[in-house]
């Protein structure tokens, strides 16, 4: 099955929203354990996390709604990258960064099995994409399993929280 262009982003964004809601759900239920000592209702507890009471439920479910899109980020890209040598540029890959967005972000390409970075990216601001890709490391003949970590940068060149990878395959043809 040859999924198109539209299909592909269409996957993304699906996993995109999954992962939110993954997060946002980690969130609110944290660890069922009470603290040694009751705080003050509101009151901020070790960790910085607070006592949730029927108070402030909506106020927490609000800023929390507001982190998870603050975080959230939309890409064009495609998930196998053909290089004809180890040395060359990519003749297919696309990484894209949609000008929906809220922050500008770089990434880097690490190999699954060892970790190794093999691309380190400039910054993308919205709106722009990268289509020739050469790896900062020389691979060998082969395909590679990768992943593809995005790291969003906001006004005061400070890494937001949200922060994802997605896997790829590097395909090296000589």
């Amino acid at each position: 099955m040859v999924l198109t262009r539209k299909g592909r982003i269409l996957i993304i964004c699906s996993f995109l929203t999954v992962c939110a809601a993954v997060v946002a759900v980690v969130l609110l239920t944290g660890k069922n354990e009470p603290p040694a000592e009751m705080p003050e209702p509101n009151a901020p507890m070790a960790g910085g996390n607070l006592v949730i009471n029927e108070s402030n439920l909506e106020a927490i479910r609000q800023e929390l709604a507001e982190k998870v899109e603050r975080g959230m980020f939309r890409t064009h890209m495609n998930t196998t990258w053909t290089f004809p040598n180890g040395n060359a540029a990519s003749t297919n890959a696309v990484m894209g960064n949609s000008a929906n967005n809220n922050y500008p972000f770089w990434f880097e390409v690490k190999l699954s099995d060892t970790g190794e970075v093999v691309y380190t990216s400039s910054l993308l601001p919205l709106g722009t994409q990268l289509e020739e890709i050469k790896l900062d490391v020389a691979l060998a003949k082969g395909d590679y399993s990768a992943v593809v970590y995005v790291h969003m940068i906001d006004e005061n060149n400070e890494p937001v929280e949200s922060n994802m990878g997605f896997g790829i395959t590097l395909i090296v043809q000589n």
